[in-house]
């Protein structure tokens, strides 16, 4: 019974430990799962948990990375879902992008139909210059669900990169429509503004800066910036 216990204990630990860390309350979120570390340290739940944690705080419980701590969640579980997208997003944020795209690979490995880790594995193929590829995955969260968005924005991208804008421009256009996928607004601005119709290469660049995410929204501040410039160009002429 005693065995028992200790399990429960620690979750209780854990789930404090992950409210801890929404608040960004992060000495009492190590000090919560510490003690469930101690209680009960085979709950993959908990590695990525820890994961959040910076990793000068790990060294206590033998751990000097994220990316240790999140292979011992997928260890633990192989078919962790959150082990391996946030293991993939730490491998990205260090320029690993062939760790990542493997770690996204093994995870469909699990969950074939896995929308997250397909959304990232096409991205990265778009990234590569993969359209073929890229697009048959969109193509295929499409045929799951019509109406996703993402899926279509994507597609959009791939039209752009591929040189046919009037398709783009379709793709964009649904998919502000389906999701309000607000980036949608700078492709069409430069595709307009390929076409050379400027004003409304003008009108779709302020539409991206009146939704705003935030004061920390890099692509509203793109869009300033290149509004400022077709200003100035046009009045110019």
């Amino acid at each position: 019974q005693a065995g028992k216990i200790e399990p429960d204990w620690s979750l209780v630990h854990l789930l404090e430990g992950k409210y801890y860390i929404l608040m960004e309350i992060w000495s009492k979120a190590q000090e919560s799962l510490f003690k469930s570390f101690h209680l009960y340290p085979n709950d993959d739940a908990l590695y990525v948990a820890l994961s959040r944690l910076h990793p000068s705080r790990l060294r206590k419980i033998g751990f000097y990375s994220i990316r240790q701590t999140l292979n011992r969640a997928i260890f633990m579980n192989p078919a962790s879902i959150p082990g391996h997208l946030f293991l993939a997003d730490a491998l990205c944020r260090q320029q690993d992008l062939a760790g990542a795209e493997k770690t996204y690979r093994d995870l469909l490995a699990f969950n074939p139909n896995l929308k997250d880790a397909l959304m990232e594995l096409g991205k990265f193929d778009i990234n590569r210059a993969r359209y073929a590829k890229a697009g048959q995955i969109f193509k295929g969260i499409l045929k799951r669900d019509s109406t996703d968005a993402d899926a279509i924005y994507n597609l959009g991208i791939i039209s752009y990169l591929k040189g046919n804008p009037d398709q783009a421009i379709r793709y964009f256009q649904k998919a502000l429509e389906k999701g309000n996928i607000i980036n949608a607004y700078l492709y069409l601005s430069k595709i307009y503004e390929q076409k050379g119709d400027r004003n409304k290469a003008i009108a779709y660049l302020r539409k991206r800066i009146h939704t705003q995410l935030g004061p920390n929204d890099s692509f509203a501040e793109e869009a300033r910036k290149h509004l400022v410039f077709l200003l100035n160009k046009k009045g110019k002429e």
